[in-house]
């Protein structure tokens, strides 16, 4: 009678499983068939879409207009920097310059500066050399114009 007893709550324990088990994968099936077919976006979703528009609006207003046509061309348009510079009759764009004063900062894992550069008009490119220990945390943050970025990493 033992033997019965924990054979039968032991099927009947399998038998919950399984029947959660396929609750749980219609339930995803489900939700991706209504995310697959929907066309709308969430409010929130919708909400931080527009908002990064405004940010990345406002920031390509802040740039000279050359440089924010050949930017829109590349990003938005998908030409390569060949089809730009013939499009502006503008000489084979071979290389790609960061605008001026741009500042990168690699600050350490309290958030304090660590090193610094601001690119010129002179001279267009940023490069840091740094050493850190296995583990160590610390963050590049970039700004232009108010605006900034800034990363995470650990090494």
């Amino acid at each position: 009678m033992k033997s019965f007893l924990g054979l039968l709550t032991r099927h009947r324990a399998i038998d919950k499983l399984r029947k959660r088990n396929t609750t749980q994968k219609f339930l995803a099936r489900w939700q991706l068939n209504i995310y697959e077919n929907s066309s709308s976006t969430l409010p929130l979703e919708e909400a931080q879409s527009q908002e990064q528009q405004k940010q990345l609006q406002k920031a390509l207003s802040l740039l000279p207009v050359e440089q924010r046509e050949i930017l829109m061309m590349n990003f938005f348009e998908g030409l390569s920097r060949a089809q730009i510079a013939e499009k502006l009759n503008l000489p084979e764009l071979e290389h790609k310059y960061l605008p001026s004063g741009l500042q990168l900062m690699l600050l350490d894992s309290d958030g304090d500066a660590v090193m610094e550069a601001t690119t010129r008009q002179d001279n267009k490119n940023l490069k840091f050399e740094f050493t850190g220990t296995y583990g160590e945390a610390f963050s590049i943050k970039l700004e232009l114009f108010n605006n900034c970025f800034q990363e995470d990493f650990i090494l």
